[in-house]
């Protein structure tokens, strides 16, 4: 592999073993999927490919500890690559997603293991592959710089990093995570293993709706959930209650993003900036970003997926 070069500057892409390693086999393997995501790292600074090196080396350690064949990770993210793209071909030809329209149920898919690993395994390299969800990474990082004790609840855990990084800035963390996929919580578990301060979470196999909690949190995590619910408003109210006065919230979700478990169906920005302030939550900051480098005002005609990411609170 040749070294990346940036702007002023040069990034020996041998420092970094299992990012290489990655990168190599994705470049040997689906070239086109490599030719995409060479484009976009070649414009990133050293942060990049630190976060990027963290983020292969996790997913080495779960193929060994879940006793999978290596670039097994590798393998699921370019499955959900073809599968994001088939779904986003049936939302422009039918103007809704296929699990909408199907009526699908997701409960099957959480309750799977095999399943389940597969797609975290391939969500967790999107967060270094997809520019639009690494721009969100970095926001949330951003955002969760505090030498404060934070009482953190998450919901829907997904690939884990959320919890993790949040631990990592402030050793002070404690919370609960809640996830009513089995395999989800496994992968956290096993992410969040080296943390100095694991034995402060509370890990809960549950439906958020059915969460009986009675504390109060400083910080609420809702990475990639509400689209994921037929409810979000009632989805986000429950969240609220449990929310401290002066609490916020990291939402992030998206707009005509279709995949084969995204049951809510939100068709631009506007639409859940105005969830959000029906509410009685205000934005102190968003991001939003397109799936494709494509001019705004194209976005709503060839229905571009845009993602969407928010902290927000109470008015």
């Amino acid at each position: 592999m040749q070294d990346i070069h940036l702007i002023k500057k040069k990034i020996q892409l041998s420092r970094f073993k299992y990012f290489s390693l990655v990168l190599k086999k994705l470049s040997s393997t689906r070239p086109n999927n490599f030719f995409k995501v060479n484009k976009f790292i070649s414009l990133q600074n050293l942060e990049y490919f630190e976060t990027a090196e963290e983020i292969c080396k996790i997913v080495f350690s779960l193929e060994k500890k879940w006793k999978l064949k290596k670039f097994y990770s590798l393998d699921s993210y370019n499955s959900l690559c073809q599968e994001t793209m088939l779904e986003q071909l049936y939302l422009k030809k039918n103007g809704t997603y296929r699990a909408i329209r199907n009526k699908i149920d997701n409960i099957d898919l959480y309750k799977s293991s095999k399943k389940m690993k597969t797609y975290l395994l391939g969500l967790i390299l999107t967060q270094v592959f997809w520019q639009s969800h690494y721009k969100i990474l970095k926001f949330y990082k951003k955002n969760i710089k505090t030498k404060k004790e934070v009482k953190f609840l998450e919901i829907g855990s997904g690939h884990g990093l959320l919890s993790k990084y949040l631990m990592d800035n402030n050793l002070k963390s404690s919370g609960v995570i809640c996830d009513i996929s089995k395999q989800s919580l496994s992968l956290v578990k096993n992410i969040l293993k080296n943390s100095k301060n694991v034995n402060k979470i509370k890990f809960i196999n549950q439906d958020f709706f059915k969460l009986n909690e009675k504390s109060k949190f400083d910080f609420i995590i809702m990475g990639e959930v509400i689209e994921h619910v037929k409810n979000p408003k009632t989805f986000l109210k429950k969240a609220i209650n449990l929310l401290q006065k002066n609490g916020k919230i990291f939402l992030s979700t998206c707009a005509n993003c279709a995949q084969v478990d995204h049951i809510f169906h939100f068709k631009n920005i506007y639409e859940i900036q105005k969830l959000i302030k029906s509410s009685k939550l205000k934005i102190k900051s968003e991001l939003i970003t397109p799936s494709e480098n494509i001019p705004k005002k194209k976005w709503k005609k060839e229905k571009i997926a845009i993602n969407y990411c928010s902290i927000l609170v109470k008015k």
